[in-house]
C-alpha cells in the first residue's frame, strides 16, 4: 500500500536521476574535450622530434599490463611484456600531459632510446599515437628490483662484497659508455 510520502519520493526519483545523468554527460563531455586537448599537444610536440623518433614508436595495444610495481611523478610503473619479452611500462598520467611534460618525455625517448649497453637499463621505446591515456616508455624489466635495494640488500645496510664490488666496476662501465 503507497502512502502520499512514498509516492512524492517516487515522482521526484526520475527527476533527480535525471539531473544526475545529465551530470555525468556533461562531465564525460568534458572529460573528453581534456584528452582531445591533450592529444594535440603530444602530436604538436612529438611531431617536432621530426622523423628520428619514429623508429621507436610501439603500439600500445602490442604491451601486456601486469601487476604495479610503483609510482613516479607522473604515473604508474607495471611490468609488462612486449612480444613475450618482460619490460617496464612507464605511464603518463593524461592529466600530467601538459607541453612541458610532453618536451620531457620527448627528450628521454631521444636521449635513452638510442643508447644500448650492457650495464644501462635499455629503452626499447615508447607510445605516443594511441591517446594521451595510453602514452608510456616502455623499458627493459630489471627483475632484481632497483638498485639501491641490489646494493644495500633487504634490511637497508649497505654492505662491503665482492657482489657489490663487481657492481660497481659495471657502473664505471655504464658511464664511461655514456
Amino acid at each position: 500500500v503507497y502512502t502520499e510520502v512514498e509516492e512524492t519520493e517516487a515522482a521526484v526519483e526520475p527527476d533527480e536521476l535525471l539531473r544526475e545523468l545529465e551530470a555525468l554527460r556533461r562531465e564525460n563531455a568534458e572529460l573528453k574535450r581534456s584528452l582531445e586537448e591533450a592529444q594535440k599537444v603530444v602530436k604538436r610536440v612529438m611531431d617536432e622530434g621530426g622523423t628520428l623518433l619514429s623508429q621507436y614508436k610501439i603500439k600500445h595495444d602490442h604491451i601486456t599490463f601486469h601487476e604495479s610495481v610503483g609510482e613516479g611523478a607522473f604515473g604508474t610503473v607495471y611490468r609488462g611484456a612486449l612480444n613475450d619479452k618482460p619490460v617496464a611500462v612507464k605511464t603518463v598520467r593524461a592529466t600530467k600531459v601538459t607541453s612541458e611534460t610532453m618536451k620531457e618525455f620527448r627528450g628521454e625517448v631521444a636521449v635513452m632510446a638510442p643508447l644500448s649497453h650492457p650495464n644501462l637499463v635499455n629503452m626499447l621505446g615508447a607510445c605516443w599515437e594511441d591517446g594521451p591515456d595510453k602514452l608510456c616508455l616502455v623499458l627493459e624489466y630489471c627483475a632484481n628490483g632497483s638498485f639501491d635495494r641490489l646494493l644495500t640488500g633487504n634490511d637497508g645496510a649497505a654492505a662491503c662484497s665482492s657482489r657489490n664490488h663487481g657492481i660497481v666496476l659495471d657502473v664505471s662501465e655504464a658511464l664511461r659508455y655514456l
